[in-house]
């Protein structure tokens, strides 16, 4: 199956390319994109949709027969689960594709501080206390500041958040996020991963 990704920040369409040939070796599935959507995880689930459709179509063109969204909850209040499908039966609406909204819980840096060895392969970047990893592991990287504690970790210069995340996914392994984040393990699902075909919500 060809299966179009969106986007909602620059450092997911920067570094998310680098864990997409693990992903589509694991599914068989081809991996199109990411496309990049200027979403405003605020915004009316009317207004993402359209901003949303602009990418589909552009997706469209490399003859995709699914898409996923990809969006950060911020400080959004629903549940991520509740707000994800609100956005799909907008988007769905719309499009004759079948498509899955994956609400990243709560920014693309709970994906990124989930893989901990990927941190600690780098220890000319990062520092990782063991106060940090216990707020990450076991299986609660989506409920930490992830972004407080890549910067607290970086060292030598201040975190950046489109070059340290292609350096954390460039040896990232999509096992070891998803052991950590029940949301990446929601993607994982979407785009048929075997090991979550049945279920996400448990590593």
């Amino acid at each position: 199956m060809r299966i179009g990704i969106i986007v909602d920040g620059q450092s997911e369409f920067a570094s998310l390319p680098l864990i997409i040939p693990e992903l589509e070796r694991a599914t068989g599935n081809v991996l199109l994109g990411p496309a990049k959507a200027d979403i405003h995880p605020k915004a009316p689930m009317g207004a993402i949709a359209h901003v949303c459709l602009k990418s589909i179509e552009v997706l469209k063109t490399r003859d995709i027969q699914e898409v996923i969204v990809l969006m950060d909850r911020e400080d959004r209040d629903e549940c991520p689960g509740v707000l994800a499908q609100q956005i799909q039966a907008e988007v769905r609406t719309r499009t004759d594709l079948r498509c899955w909204v994956v609400i990243k819980n709560r920014t693309y840096e709970n994906w990124l501080v989930a893989d901990l060895d990927s941190l600690r392969a780098q220890p000319g970047r990062f520092r990782v206390t063991r106060a940090s990893e216990r707020q990450i592991a076991p299986n609660k990287a989506d409920n930490c500041n992830a972004l407080a504690i890549l910067k607290r970790s970086a060292i030598v210069a201040s975190y950046s958040k489109v070059s340290d995340s292609m350096l954390i996914m460039r040896r990232a392994e999509v096992q070891r996020i998803a052991d950590n984040s029940r949301s990446f393990r929601r993607f994982l699902r979407c785009v048929e991963y075997p090991r979550y075909a049945d279920q996400s919500r448990n590593p």
